[in-house]
């Protein structure tokens, strides 16, 4: 009888390791290749059914036995790195022998395909770490069944062959060689819990069990392990008159008619280097392959197609294969998600979020229909969009006291605004705009906004207390009165818990991103049972009330990089470029609105401020003092004007928004400049650093 002349050979059903170029995407069904059943003129293949058996176990009882079983799971463990798709697949490793006993050649798997935090294979002495990985893969358990549950289905598998590849969740394979060879007692009742509701889970266990192996010995205190309860729900292939029998795997009869052998052959070094090329190549694939939504929603037909009277819907990613996950803001269908709260450590994905974001919607939504204000009070990824036309306000390592200014800034736009729709006798901005008027609307993006909360200067220190009480307030306001005039905060943040006001803040944020985490802090409930520390980079949960357990969507961030280009220079040079392109094309200028930009952590220099002449007029001379930080036109300076024979005299005043470090010009003497005492004395006051810049000038 030839099992396969029906059935193609693959890596998981058969002897051979078939590498198959196309990636697949499905559960090995037909069941794991371990070996081959012989009879009268028959051999058949026979296999270990994950999906239907809660562990599967190779008991020995003498070494020649022991390193036959253990070889074939480093063979297992291969074929179903070999045979899933590298985004569905875990492996856990630990050796209870001695240090390279086991496992050898799997070292060479891509790191990707471990969750060992840093080893590949474990053993004894990596004892904390194994017991501590074991504790979380059992609460990983219950947290997947609560979602298996909450979608009406009976299992990980069930689930996931009703979702698209990018919604699907990773299997854990969980391979033991020697067990329970330094295990601790509470590391094998974990186990024990694990083998009974596992499966159903998605997390397998298959591992070698010695049978001479005692639980009554020193190291499980006065309390006893009691393995018959793992032996009875496990599948077992154990040693009996010189062969192989099987138990509990629902065909027991049927199995042990027959010769068992093993798949236990030798790896060679050339079968380890082939199958980790093949392996390196998934993984390297897979990772340029990320929820490219261009082609579908970001394209030429959809530049500036949508309207924002009705809110904003921007596309950011993918649930699944064939269903896009959207940013929604005060949409018809969701009018309560005015603001949102973004949560990501480093290397989530958190910036590659934000940048969807901006991105899409500045493609979607003409700068008359949406304008950004951007603020970045860590680093500089918001410098790319210094030519977008949809940017209102710009700045990038902003100060605490900048970052007051320009929430002062958008509280005076929703006082304006309050008074331009109340003119109009309109309440909100889609009554406002369903009229003759239009008035865009504006998102207010802060990255590490924490930072705004972070205390500087002395305990005490009544003008840092006063820009603290300053900001409290500003986002008290934008938070509560923001809505209605179509101004939105999107709040981004690795840690929001120390901010004093954050409950407050919270009651009026429906819209949560959470993205991977070492905890849910503040952006999920506690008792949703999602779990942000188990997310890949780029792979998030959007939850659209309150964080609360009724309301994730898992999706994975758009990426529009690959192996030679970055995420943001695909934006910058390609989505930036073409809004450009088109704003000069339907304007004829591509700044048609005011923009202000501030760069900050650093000096004013008369490189960016042409408006200063560098030539010498007789009659009257602009003075720079540097770059504003608030939100004005322009930069700060001053205007000297002849008066009476040789003698210039200052007109203007300075403005208390001077920057840390000025630059102005030189004269012979200073109180020629001006003879009244009191404008000098002024100048010195106001002037931290004078700067020798030019000796040209003559009186």
């Amino acid at each position: 009888m030839d099992y396969y002349q029906n059935k193609p050979k693959t890596t998981t059903n058969s002897e051979e390791f078939v590498l198959n170029e196309e990636l697949s995407s499905a559960f090995p069904s037909e069941g794991l290749f371990f070996g081959k059943l012989f009879g009268p003129k028959i051999e058949i293949p026979a296999f270990i059914d994950l999906l239907q058996y809660k562990g599967f176990c190779f008991l020995y009882d003498n070494e020649e036995n022991r390193m036959s079983v253990n070889r074939c799971i480093e063979r297992l463990v291969w074929r179903l790195a070999l045979s899933l798709p590298v985004t569905l697949c875990d492996f856990i490793l630990y050796n209870g022998g001695m240090p390279g006993d086991n496992f050898n050649s799997n070292n060479q798997i891509h790191p990707k395909l471990f969750d060992n935090r840093g080893h590949k294979v474990l053993f004894d002495s990596y004892t904390d770490e194994v017991k501590k990985l074991i504790k979380e893969t059992y609460a990983t358990v219950l947290d997947r069944k609560a979602i298996i549950s909450m979608k009406g289905k009976s299992s990980l598998a069930e689930l996931n062959e009703s979702e698209g590849d990018d919604a699907k969740i990773k299997y854990q394979f969980i391979f033991i060689t020697d067990f329970p060879q330094n295990l601790s007692l509470n590391t094998l009742k974990t186990l024990d819990r694990i083998v009974k509701v596992g499966a159903s889970a998605g997390i397998f266990l298959i591992m070698s069990w010695d049978m001479s192996a005692r639980f009554d010995t020193e190291g499980f205190s006065n309390e006893k392990f009691n393995p018959s309860g793992m032996l009875q729900d496990m599948t077992l292939c154990y040693p009996n008159n010189g062969r192989y029998l099987i138990r509990n795997s629902g065909h027991d009869e049927l199995f042990n008619r027959f010769v068992l052998e093993l798949d236990d052959a030798i790896i060679t070094p050339e079968q380890t280097a082939l199958w980790a090329e093949y392996l390196n190549k998934k993984v390297k694939v897979k990772s340029q392959v990320a929820a490219d939504i261009r082609q579908a929603c970001i394209n030429n037909e959809t530049l500036w197609s949508c309207q924002s009277r009705d809110g904003l819907k921007i596309p950011v990613g993918k649930t699944d294969a064939s269903h896009f996950q959207y940013f929604e803001v005060s949409t018809d269908e969701n009018p309560d998600l005015a603001h949102a709260l973004i949560g990501g450590g480093t290397g989530s994905g958190k910036s590659t979020f934000l940048h969807d974001i901006i991105a899409n919607a500045a493609w979607l939504y003409s700068p008359e229909e949406l304008q950004f204000i951007l603020l970045d009070m860590k680093s500089v990824e918001f410098g790319i969009y210094k030519h977008l036309p949809n940017v209102q306000v710009l700045s990038t390592k902003s100060e605490k006291a900048y970052g007051a200014n320009l929430l002062s800034y958008v509280c005076g736009e929703i006082n304006r605004r309050k008074r331009m729709f109340g003119d109009a006798g309109c309440k909100d901005i889609k009554e406002y705009n369903s009229g003759q008027h239009k008035a865009p609307r504006i998102l207010v993006v802060i990255d590490e906004f924490q930072n705004l909360f972070v205390q500087e200067g002395t305990i005490g220190n009544l003008k840092e207390a006063n820009l603290s009480k300053k900001i409290e307030s500003a986002f008290n306001v934008i938070l509560k009165e923001g809505r209605a005039f179509g101004i939105h905060f999107i709040l981004a943040t690795q840690n929001a818990s120390d901010i004093p006001s954050i409950s407050s803040f919270l009651q009026q944020i429906k819209l949560r991103v959470a993205l991977k985490l070492q905890t849910k802090g503040v952006f999920l409930m506690q008792d949703n049972p999602a779990r942000p520390d188990k997310l890949n980079k780029g792979e998030g949960i959007y939850n659209d009330n309150y964080g609360g357990s009724d309301a994730n969507s898992m999706f994975r961030c758009a990426y529009y990089g690959n192996a030679d280009v970055s995420h943001t220079s695909v934006i910058e040079d390609q989505i930036v470029s073409q809004i450009v392109d088109k704003t000069i094309q339907k304007f004829g200028n591509p700044e048609p609105f005011d923009r202000y930009i501030y760069k900050g952590g650093g000096n004013a220099t008369l490189d960016e401020n042409p408006e200063v002449a560098s030539e010498f007029d007789p009659h009257e001379c602009k003075i720079f003092v540097g770059s504003p930080m608030n939100i004005v036109k322009g930069d700060v300076s001053f205007v000297l004007k002849r008066k009476k024979g040789q003698i210039f005299f200052w007109q203007g005043i300075l403005p208390h928004t001077c920057p840390r470090s000025f630059i102005i010009f030189s004269c012979k003497s200073l109180h020629k400049v001006c003879r009244n005492p009191n404008c000098f004395s002024r100048l010195n006051r106001t002037m931290k650093t004078i700067l020798l810049l030019r000796a040209s000038w003559k009186m």
